[in-house]
């Protein structure tokens, strides 16, 4: 089958990069003809050991292109009509003779609907299949944020979000013909933002590059916990940092070190690092930015204990590459992935938004190597 594998943007790293990235690797495998289309593509900082030997076809040379007279009006309606345009100018690049689309997260729809839009005359008609990872709504966006600080928005802002996101569901998403998700949260949420079903589809990891070696129980009172993620206020780092103060309060020689890039989020970045100095432990915890897929597995292996301490999160790989190394995981109940674990048998799971629950979480692998050596081994085997 002729497969267009469609993704907004291919200049960093993340979850939707991975996924699909590894998707395309998986069919060429299964036999499939694709073909990568993006709007922006660096090969440097998007998983080069992923984006080797797929083919690609990015807009870069042409994102100088868009009207200027648009870039100032109105700020998010802005926004939105610029990804429009690229995507419809993206559509045209994508094969006639394509069978299959496939588009990742947002925007990307957006490029499908406008292909199957220049195809409407012919006789086959070219299925598309959706993969959401986050909710494009804005509604949605602008309530996650409220829940996270207070935000208060004008009557004109308010109904200028539903414009969009009808006009979103209505003219592209409405074109999909198979919406795919990650968990029941995100099933939850395509049906109160989008008004559509959806197919839950889990997101596994390659477990061969995330090669298992078995920690040991820490020894005595130290314990070295690991965060990773881009900075954003949903990750909740803070809960960790949290954390660690008061297992250092409880005599405990608790370290944080927390593996992301900060740019897309420097206020919230600078927010954690004031609480680090307000809890008096700055030598204790480790911002260590972003770093090579090397050096991450080196990190796993090097700490005692993951965290992942996301809230109003959609599944979450991360926690399955650190278990698939061998580290044993402590996952809120915030995040998507929770729903596939098993408290006490493949993880420990707490409630969102608590460093209590977090730190007596990590005091029991602490105190107890035969549940730490389960986490480890049943860990591993359900990854």
């Amino acid at each position: 089958m002729k497969i267009a594998i469609i993704v907004r943007r291919l200049d960093g790293k993340g979850g939707t990069q991975r996924q699909a990235l590894i998707l395309a690797h998986e069919l060429k495998k299964r036999g499939h003809a694709l073909r990568i289309y993006t709007l922006r593509f660096n090969a440097e900082r998007c998983y080069p050991e992923l984006s080797s030997g797929l083919r690609i076809t990015s807009l870069d040379a042409v994102l100088t292109g868009f009207p200027k007279q648009w870039a100032s009006f109105l700020g998010r309606i802005s926004g939105f009509l610029q990804e429009t345009y690229l995507a419809k100018r993206l559509s045209r690049f994508i094969g006639r003779d394509t069978e299959l689309l496939n588009p990742h997260d947002s925007v990307a729809y957006r490029a499908a609907h406008y292909f199957k839009k220049q195809k409407a005359g012919s006789k086959k008609q070219v299925p598309s299949v959706w993969v959401m990872n986050d909710v494009p709504a804005l509604r949605w966006t602008y309530d996650r944020i409220s829940t996270f600080e207070p935000v208060r928005h004008s009557l004109f802002r308010r109904l200028i979000i539903r414009i969009l996101d009808w006009y979103d569901r209505r003219r592209f998403i409405a074109g999909q013909d198979v919406i795919a998700v990650l968990d029941r949260f995100n099933q939850l949420l395509v049906r109160k933002y989008l008004g559509r079903e959806s197919s839950i589809t889990r997101l596994g990891i390659d477990a061969v590059e995330f090669a298992f070696v078995p920690h040991a129980p820490p020894a005595g009172r130290a314990l070295k916990l690991l965060a990773v993620g881009i900075f954003f206020p949903h990750r909740r780092f803070e809960d960790a940092i949290e954390a660690v103060a008061i297992l250092r309060s409880r005599g405990c020689d608790a370290t944080l070190t927390i593996i992301g890039g900060s740019k897309p989020a420097p206020v919230y970045a600078e927010r954690l690092r004031r609480l680090v100095a307000e809890r008096g432990i700055s030598s204790h915890v480790v911002f260590a930015g972003e770093v090579s897929e090397a050096d991450l597995i080196r990190a796993y292996r090097e700490h005692d204990v993951f965290v992942f301490t996301n809230y109003l999160q959609t599944w979450g790989h991360v926690p399955l590459e650190a278990m698939a190394t061998g580290i044993p995981a402590i996952v809120s109940r915030g995040a998507g992935v929770h729903e596939v674990l098993v408290d006490g048998e493949t993880a420990l799971l707490v409630a969102p938004k608590s460093p209590a629950e977090i730190a007596v979480a990590a005091e029991r692998l602490l105190k107890n190597p035969d549940l730490y050596r389960k986490l480890v081994l049943q860990g591993r085997k359900f990854v």
